[in-house]
């Protein structure tokens, strides 16, 4: 009994068990380090891309209105992107929202064109009677 106790407390038995404890405790640490930082790294890309929505929402609001109707927006889709883009929502997101309101006001702004009556167009010559085609005048 004496002798496997002996050889159970043995001195390189001892520095193998630290060895592989210390292997042990390296591993789980670096785990949760690269867990750490990796979740302090996306969320520094999160802030870097907002701050880049927020500067190119920036440029839109400086931009003419020419420029924004070539790019296909307004003055107001840029304006509500910018209000609704102030939190962690992207400049993507908030120009989808700015686009769905504009087609929304659209909707209804053809919705109450066509109640209306139909009016004659007036001519470019004010002797001259209308002889074009008024459909396309409302």
């Amino acid at each position: 009994m004496n002798a496997d106790v002996d050889v159970m407390f043995a001195p390189r038995t001892i520095a193998r068990a630290r060895t592989w404890q210390a292997r042990a405790f390296r591993r789980r640490l670096s785990i949760a380090l690269r867990k750490a930082l990796g979740g302090l790294h996306a969320l520094l890309l999160r802030m870097a891309r907002a701050s880049q929505h927020h500067r190119e929402l920036e440029l839109l609001m400086h931009a003419d209105d020419r420029m924004l109707a070539d790019i296909g927006l307004t003055r107001f889709d840029v304006v509500s992107a910018a209000q609704e883009g102030l939190g962690w929502h992207g400049r993507r997101d908030a120009l989808r929202a700015a686009g769905a309101r504009r087609d929304d006001a659209a909707a209804v702004a053809r919705a109450r064109r066509a109640g209306l009556p139909d009016m004659q167009a007036p001519s470019i010559v004010p002797a001259l009677p209308c002889a074009m085609e008024t459909s396309n005048y409302r």
